[in-house]
């Protein structure tokens, strides 16, 4: 009997134990195992039932639970914020306690297609090239356009998005509006386009200009131009153009030919694997790697396009600093000294159609006290006006005495031997108390006269600040009726009309070979 008593009393404390353990056993459950939240976001609350503590976690930051842990009962909010996308989204809030885990989905809706813009209605000079709409949106859009004036440079996109818009100047007395339509869904938002009537009866050109800056070793500010300084250099040239009543300016190309917004505005930087281009092998396509060089020219018709590299030195006893083709006319707008190019409104280029530019003398500049010869300001001015037709005012000096001609009856054309002759000898004469004044005397092929040169066109010692009124008559019928010149044409060739049959390319580049090496050498720095 004793025994029985005894296991009665064990068996009575095993039984106790566990119905203690059974009411301690840890446990979580909560009110519903998914949720649905709107696209515009909320809070909403989650019901937990527990006798133990937990954590909370989620697998999106877009879903937050606003403690990450607890214990016992509680009603956990959720911050869900809002869903700008038009696709809705997934996550899921895990709640852990020492007894497992308990998964809770979460689903978010879609948001609503959305599109909006800056402004119902821009308004543009009738010169401008470009216009940029800010776009905000959360799913793809295509725009189109009313007028082929104002054109999207791209017809589709997604999302937020700085749209270039591409104009086309307006020569007409009157103003004209186009109007951009943007599709999203099954949504349209559109905005007006105002461009104003011409200035005056001359149109003020603006000529977007992209320099290449080719460049082996980005350490060296010879090949890889110092940020900001082209920028300098292009506001002189405008300061040198406006003087001269070009009534015409560059603007550095704010975006690509593809419509991206350019992070340094008019500058493409490539690196090449050398250090040193043949420039005349260059600007004929006869370099290596031509191909390559060919794929960084940007659209003719729209950019001035500006290479700028270290070029090779030769052999000549000069130095070259730059070189630029002519450029080609209609040839039913014909111009003396420039050849037809129509055959290039069928065919590609099979050489670089550029300015090139001697990245050697990039910081090259005059100052207030002393005359540059290799003055970069004056060397790019020099080629911009071979890019819209102008020749040297000089007979070259591979050719017959005083033979030269520029076209320009207001230019007087000197011999370019014979002045180098009389340099010389004046330098060894006095080289100590010249002043540029000195050195900058011509002799008239036309009549045998004395002048001073200061025509931008010529080069060596001369004050390179003046163009001629035949100058600028010249300038203004390519910007007027040149091809593959940027800016709206006052004539254009019907592409079922096209003569390419004799159309050749320019026989002449010209280059700027500044002064010979050994004279500038002596006398660079001295000149007041």
């Amino acid at each position: 009997m004793v025994m029985k008593k005894d296991l009665f009393f064990v068996l009575s404390i095993i039984l106790s134990l566990s119905a203690c353990q059974s009411d301690d056993e840890p446990t979580l459950s909560v009110s519903k195992d998914s949720y649905t939240s709107s696209a515009t976001g909320e809070t909403i609350s989650m019901d937990i039932n527990s006798n133990t503590s937990w954590t909370a976690t989620s697998d999106q930051e877009w879903c937050v639970p606003s403690t990450a842990n607890g214990e016992g009962d509680y009603s956990l909010p959720l911050r869900i914020a809002e869903n700008k996308v038009t696709s809705a989204r997934n996550a899921t809030v895990t709640l852990g306690f020492s007894g497992g885990t308990v998964p809770i989905s979460i689903v978010q809706e879609a948001a609503a297609a959305t599109l909006s813009l800056s402004s119902s209605d821009y308004n543009v000079a009738y010169n401008d090239n470009s216009l940029v709409v800010p776009i905000t949106s959360n799913t793809n859009w295509t725009v189109t356009s009313n007028q082929s004036w104002c054109s999207p440079m791209t017809t589709s996109g997604s999302g937020d998005k700085d749209l270039v818009i591409d104009l086309v100047g307006n020569t007409t007395s009157s103003a004209r509006s186009a109007t951009l339509t943007f599709t999203v869904g099954n949504k349209t938002v559109t905005t007006t386009v105002d461009q104003a009537a011409i200035s005056g009866t001359d149109y003020h050109y603006k000529i977007p200009i992209i320099f290449h800056v080719l460049y082996r070793d980005a350490t060296d500010s010879l090949q890889y131009v110092k940020k900001g300084w082209i920028n300098t250099l292009v506001a002189s040239v405008n300061e040198l153009y406006s003087k001269n009543n070009m009534n015409m300016e560059f603007e550095l190309a704010t975006h690509d030919t593809n419509g991206n917004i350019l992070s340094e505005p008019g500058v493409d930087r490539e690196q090449i694997s050398v250090s040193s281009i043949d420039c005349d092998q260059f600007m004929d396509g006869r370099t290596m790697n031509n191909s390559t060089y060919l794929k960084m020219v940007w659209d003719l018709d729209k950019y001035l396009n500006v290479f700028v590299y270290e070029f090779k030195e030769d052999n000549s006893g000069y130095t070259t600093m730059g070189i630029t083709d002519l450029p080609y006319v209609n040839s039913n707008y014909k111009l003396d000294g420039l050849s037809s190019g129509e055959y290039y409104l069928t065919h590609s280029f099979s050489y670089p159609q550029c300015s090139s530019i001697n990245s050697n003398y990039i910081y090259e500049v005059s100052d207030s006290k002393y005359y540059n010869p290799m003055d970069v300001v004056v060397t790019m001015a020099h080629e911009f006006g071979h890019y819209f037709g102008l020749f040297h005012v000089f007979t070259e000096t591979d050719e017959k005495t005083c033979a030269g001609t520029d076209y320009c009856d207001d230019t007087p054309n000197y011999d370019r031997n014979t002045y180098e002759t009389w340099l010389e000898e004046l330098f060894k004469k006095n080289t100590d108390n010249l002043s540029l004044a000195d050195v900058a005397v011509r002799t008239s092929c036309d009549d045998g006269s004395s002048f001073t040169a200061r025509n931008i066109m010529d080069y060596e010692y001369c004050y390179s600040d003046k163009f001629t009124t035949n100058q600028r008559e010249r300038v203004r019928y390519i910007l007027n009726y040149g091809l593959f010149i940027p800016g709206p044409k006052y004539a254009t060739v019907s592409t079922s009309s096209r003569s390419v049959i004799n159309a050749t390319r320019p026989a002449v580049i010209y280059k700027s070979v500044g002064a010979n090496n050994e004279l500038v050498g002596k006398f660079k720095r001295t000149l007041k």
